[in-house]
Parts: C-alpha cells; sequence; structure tokens
C-alpha cells in the first residue's frame, strides 16, 4: 500500500536471450482509476563476440640453450554471436625474448562466430634455469587481454658438442 502523494520504484533489467528487437510490459493493477497501468518496455538485443582461449598456459619442459623447441599452440575461439577481431597480439614478461611467435592468429585476423585460429609458439632458452614470459591476445571482445602463461627450462647439453 501506498500512502496519499506516496510512490516506490519498479526496477526492471533487460537481459536478452535472442538479438533482434524485444518488448514486454510491466502491469501494475490498483485500486485507482485507470487500473491497471501499464509501462511497455522494449530493447534490441545484439550478439557480442567472446574470445575463448586454450591452454591458459604452456610448459615448454627443458631445452638446449641455443636450440629451439617444437612449435605449441594457442587455439583462440569465437564462441559469441558476432565477429571476433584480434587488435594486438605479442609475448612480454621477464624472459620474454626466449620465446617467440610463428604465425597463426595475427593482429587484424576476424574470426566468425564458431571460429578459431591458433598461435604458434617456439622456446629458445638464451641463459641456463626457469624462464618464464606472458603471451597476451587482445581482441574487441570484452575482457581483454587474455593472458596466457609460458615456461620452460633452459639447460646445458649432456654431452658436448663434436668439433
Amino acid at each position: 500500500p501506498l500512502s496519499a502523494g506516496g510512490s516506490c520504484v519498479i526496477a526492471v533489467a533487460f537481459s536478452p536471450t535472442e538479438t533482434g528487437s524485444r518488448s514486454a510490459a510491466v502491469v501494475a493493477e490498483h485500486n485507482a482509476s485507470g487500473s491497471p497501468s501499464r509501462i511497455e518496455l522494449t530493447g534490441t538485443g545484439t550478439a557480442n563476440a567472446n574470445a575463448k582461449v586454450e591452454p591458459s598456459s604452456l610448459d615448454f619442459g627443458a631445452i638446449d640453450i641455443g636450440t629451439k623447441s617444437g612449435k605449441k599452440s594457442v587455439k583462440l575461439s569465437n564462441t559469441g554471436g558476432a565477429p571476433l577481431t584480434v587488435t594486438g597480439i605479442g609475448i612480454g614478461g621477464t624472459n620474454a625474448g626466449d620465446f617467440r611467435l610463428q604465425g597463426g592468429c595475427g593482429k587484424g585476423v576476424v574470426l566468425a562466430p564458431g571460429a578459431s585460429c591458433s598461435a604458434q609458439i617456439v622456446f629458445s632458452p638464451t641463459a641456463e634455469g626457469k624462464r618464464s614470459a606472458t603471451l597476451a591476445i587482445v581482441t574487441d571482445a570484452s575482457s581483454n587481454p587474455r593472458e596466457i602463461g609460458l615456461k620452460g627450462t633452459g639447460s646445458l647439453s649432456a654431452e658436448p658438442e663434436p668439433a
């Protein structure tokens, strides 16, 4: 019940389950004249791109200094309903120079809904011990950037190279 001159707030949220024009109404029954009161609601559902990255980290294991690992892949998928654009991709962090992108998903790549691409990475340690970096993939989807941990160990060869 509302007292004379009183008011209340009716909060409404819009969370469409489909794209396109959507409509509904808030209907309030009351004991005053003109009951029920009706407020029309309209909105438009739009499709959004959604970036999914797998795996969340890569471990290259032990690799001899001065050599390079085989390629490992990071898969970027568009699980949304609109095209997804890669706006940037790069390796940064403590030992970024030990990890290299070798093709795949690059800046400017556009993924249709349901499509994917893979970024190829190799590890070539420059020093002994644990090495780490981060691969960052930036897209036009929300929650950017997507970061993937990269790690490996630089090791000394057990056998000396022949002269």
